[in-house]
Formats: C-alpha cells, structure tokens, sequence
C-alpha cells in the first residue's frame, strides 16, 4: 500500500513538472514571434508643437547572445524595439526581419560585459544600430532604438 502511495506521488510530481515545463517552455517557444506585430505609441512631434503622431514601434524579442571574451560562462537576453518613420518602413522591417535580427545579434556579441553595462557604451551602441539598420533598409527609415528588456547573467 505505501509503494502504490508513493508511486502515485511521483506520478503526481511528474504531470506537474510537464505541466510547468509546456506551459513556461515549450508553449512560448511556439509561440508566434512578437517581431510580426507593431507595437504602435504616442510621441510629440516636438516640442514646439504639442501635436502628436502616432510613432510604430517594430519589437525584436528574445535575442539571446553571449559577450564577446566570456567564453560562453556570460549571456545577455534582450528584445529591441525598432521606431520606424513610416508604414512602408515597418514593411520593410518584417521582410528583413531575420537580417535584422543578425546585425542585433551580431552588435550586441561584439561587445564585452563591460561595456553592455556601461550607459555610455549602451548609448553608442544604440546609435550604431540605427546606424547600420538605416543602411540595411536604404535611407532614413529609424528613428529610435529602445531597449525593451535587456538582463545581463
């Protein structure tokens, strides 16, 4: 009778730990990427003015990349949010969307811990990205990079 007891705790412990594992892993790794939706936000034109626009906002989630000279021991999980001028330019974005996702990763590798923790790092490197991302798509099409969710480990 106490191994048909114990045997069904293990059972129980077992379904649980599916349970929590699909619900938290696999569900949102199946999950359709965030990368296909804007996200749309009110920001004034400038100051000046008081009129206010409607900016889109293209999310880049769940980069995951390891900093330069940590041999793996350190990662960095971060999404990006990408200010674009136009609905042409949102196009645009969610057709290179896997180059998009390569130059992030790529920027965001190059770097070391150091300098993804320093704000001033940070800043140029936000710069750099809108940087090479305006060549990728061809003139002016960003307008702001944001760091969405940026953990270090």
């Amino acid at each position: 009778m106490k191994s048909i007891a114990i045997l069904a705790g293990v059972v129980l412990v077992m379904v649980g730990a599916a349970f929590v594992v699909t619900k938290m892993v696999i569900k949102p790794a199946m999950a359709p990427h965030a990368t296909a939706e804007p996200e749309k936000e009110k920001e004034a034109e400038s100051p000046g003015e008081g009129a206010e626009s409607k900016a889109e906002v293209y999310l880049v989630s769940n980069l995951l990349v390891n900093p330069t000279g940590t041999g793996g021991t350190r990662y960095l999980s971060a999404s990006v949010g990408l200010q674009v001028t136009s609905p042409v330019s949102l196009e645009k974005l969610r057709l290179r969307d896997l180059q998009v996702r390569d130059l992030l990763i790529l920027v965001l590798s190059s770097r070391t811990v150091e300098e993804l923790t320093d704000s001033k790092s940070r800043e140029q490197m936000r710069k750099e990205i809108l940087g090479r991302l305006n060549q990728l798509l061809g003139g002016d099409q960003l307008t702001a990079v944001y760091f969405v969710d940026y953990v270090l480990q």
